[in-house]
């Protein structure tokens, strides 16, 4: 990130429209995606359409400017908050839940729902057995993640099915949905943490 003062800022923008900068930067961080910052510096008609052109021909550059210094200091917190929050971003659903499921008390659920992965051929990197996993994160059991994981195929299944029909009825289709291999049913309280996964409150 480079952050310049609105003096500094517009030095550049008089001398060639940010070019040089922009060249110097990419020659010290090829590769990097550049973020340039500055405060309160858009009161001219150049600086207007530096902005402008940087969006247009630059969609690479990302450009902030912020209306005091103080602004510019949050913007600074919440981008390098953002760059340390990526990696943890990008894991899969199956990944992040994964840390919940190391405890003792988890294991054994995470061990059975892996036989029922394993024994009805469910891909193990795929969007329901991520599904299945957040739903043993939240405390179903391996039957009942199993159960609703077949039923809704991903996250984004269950979610879809709560817009569309509400959570009560989804809560009630998933507590009469039967588990595998018995004829058992998910159940009420089971249902409700389902539908809690999705919809809060």
């Amino acid at each position: 990130m480079i952050c310049l003062a609105k003096d500094k800022f517009l030095r550049h923008v008089q001398r060639d429209s940010l070019a040089s900068l922009l060249h110097a930067a990419e020659l010290a961080r090829p590769g990097c995606r550049l973020n340039l910052l500055t405060y309160n510096a858009m009161g001219d008609e150049a600086s207007r359409q530096v902005a402008a052109d940087l969006a247009v021909w630059r969609p690479d550059v990302a450009f902030h400017c912020a209306e005091s210094l103080d602004a510019a200091a949050e913007h600074v917190y919440r981008v390098t908050r953002a760059v340390a929050e990526a990696d943890y971003k990008k894991t899969t659903a199956r990944s992040f839940v994964a840390v919940e499921l190391q405890s003792k008390e988890a294991q054994k659920k995470r061990v059975q729902l892996e036989r029922l992965l394993g024994r009805f051929e469910v891909p193990t990197d795929g969007s329901k057995a991520a599904l299945m996993h957040m739903l043993l994160a939240a405390g179903a059991s391996a039957e009942e993640a199993y159960a609703v994981g077949s039923k809704y195929g991903s996250l984004l299944g269950l979610l879809e099915a709560v817009e569309r029909n509400g959570a009560s009825a989804t809560k009630a289709e998933v507590a009469h949905l039967p588990r595998p291999a018995s004829t058992a049913l998910v159940g009420e309280a089971a249902a409700e943490k389902v539908v809690q996964l999705v919809a809060p409150g």
